[in-house]
């Protein structure tokens, strides 16, 4: 079982561009919308993903005592979940992830590979942004941060995703890494029209 930790709801200002939600493909600037409600799960029981939750069992089933080792993970046991995943990098001082590989559908999706780049030059610095906070409670907690949103568009269309935040360690006990998945339930940019990521460049 995870601690919940809460809800977050957003709503944007008239013409404020819309840069991001706790997700990879939330953070599209193209996506034109109103708000975002996020909710982190209490219990992998609430998911609805059967990706999320097969990463999820599988982080569960190699922690052993403490959590698992990057050497564990077998793509070959994972195939479904494979383009819908993204591994990345830790660097400490100062806190930073660094995506090493980004799959397919992510890409899809968001309509850019972003990998080799980071996470805060794919986000501006927003308050109300959470996602490097799920970073950051993955790694200080050495447990996964699962959960959902919707977000709502501008049009009155909404859609729904859920994610997984599972770190891993590389050979030896400190966090190295992490293995993110999200799960879009087939939403794509091209679904709604929208522009591709931009990367904000620090």
């Amino acid at each position: 079982m995870i601690a919940a930790t809460g809800v977050y709801t957003r709503h944007l200002a008239e013409n404020e561009p819309h840069i991001g939600t706790s997700c990879a493909l939330c953070k599209t600037r193209g996506l034109s919308g109103t708000g975002w409600t996020m909710t982190h799960y209490a219990d992998a029981a609430q998911l609805r993903s059967t990706l999320v939750r097969s990463l999820y069992d599988w982080w569960v089933a190699n922690r052993g005592e403490e959590i698992p080792d990057r050497s564990a993970f077998e793509p070959a046991q994972m195939k479904a979940a494979l383009p819908y995943l993204l591994i990345s990098d830790i660097e400490r001082e100062p806190f930073r992830v660094r995506y090493r590989l980004v799959g397919t559908k992510v890409v899809e999706a968001t309509g850019i590979d972003f990998t080799g780049r980071y996470l805060d030059e794919l986000v501006p610095g927003d308050p109300d942004e959470p996602w490097m906070q799920d970073y950051r409670q993955s790694f200080d907690t050495r447990t996964p941060v699962i959960g959902a949103s919707t977000v709502y568009m501008k049009s009155g269309a909404s859609f729904f995703y859920e994610f997984g935040i599972f770190p891993l360690r590389n050979g030896g006990a400190e966090i190295a890494q992490f293995i993110g998945v999200e799960d879009y339930f087939g939403f794509s940019l091209a679904d709604i029209g929208s522009e591709p990521w931009q990367v904000h460049h620090r």
